[in-house]
């Protein structure tokens, strides 16, 4: 499968340029690397959360918490951050919060292609090229598609037009590192899809209390949802209110970085 080749999204209005591939959704997540030409980090961090469907009152508190609780260690130690990229839930908290932070570690966008628009998207031209690209997605047009936030720094836009196909291929990163933890802020079905997933790969799963919906469910250990897990399945309850939670489990966690 040949590589796929880099290009420019550039969102003039932010004064910000990310690296972007097209690619199948077959791509392995070191050939996405190596086209990206990210070099080795040091850990992973997938998020696996809420979109158009998060309470807008939770949005602003949940970047504070990434502000306060992740940005200062996710930077100084290099761990790539890997998310859905849309101005939309808990993607454009993790968004606003890496710009607030200034930061510089990879904040990588997994998108499919005909779900999202960005400037100068193919999609968004009413010409046979355009038209043409959406049938061979079998994309509709006059669908709703979500913006990209312009913070993230790379995007992998898959060859689909629906949200969800491109969850098999998020988990699938967090390969790329020997160290690795999944995040989980608000969610619904695509994001207990996800995180099932991690579970039966056995990796750490730290889950917002006072994000909503699954995570909350996620966070009570009561919960039917908690509860249907398997009894290995390692689940970690921060709170939206105590930043600091964050902090401390990362440096518990990663703790080779900090020695």
């Amino acid at each position: 499968m040949p590589t796929p080749t880099p290009f420019a999204i550039r969102f003039d209005e932010e004064n910000r340029i990310a690296s972007a591939i097209r690619a199948p959704m077959s791509i392995t997540p070191y050939d996405a690397m190596a086209a990206l030409n990210i070099p080795p980090v040091n850990g992973v961090l997938t998020f696996h959360g809420g979109g158009s469907n998060m309470e807008a009152t939770v949005i602003p508190k949940l970047e504070q918490f990434f502000y306060e609780g992740l940005m200062p260690f996710a930077d100084q130690h290099r761990l790539m951050m890997i998310f859905g990229g849309t101005r939309a839930g808990a993607m454009e908290a993790l968004g606003n919060a890496y710009k607030r932070a200034k930061a510089t570690t990879p904040l990588i966008g997994i998108c499919p292609f005909g779900a999202i628009t960005y400037p100068r998207h193919p999609l968004s031209q009413s010409n046979l090229i355009g038209r043409a690209i959406a049938r061979l997605l079998g994309v509709d047009t006059s669908q709703e598609r979500y913006p990209l936030h312009p913070s993230y720094t790379h995007f992998v836009l898959l060859e689909s037009g629906v949200f969800g196909d491109e969850s098999p291929f998020l988990v699938r990163m967090s390969t790329v590192a020997k160290k690795h933890l999944a995040i989980v802020a608000n969610g619904g079905v695509i994001t207990q899809i996800e995180v099932l997933e991690q579970i039966r790969q056995k990796r750490t799963i730290v889950t917002i209390k006072g994000s909503g919906r699954y995570a909350d469910e996620l966070a009570n250990p009561k919960s039917q949802t908690r509860t249907a897990l398997p009894s290995d399945a390692r689940i970690i309850t921060v709170d939206i209110e105590e930043p600091k939670s964050l902090i401390a489990f990362l440096r518990a966690f990663f703790q080779v970085l900090v020695s």
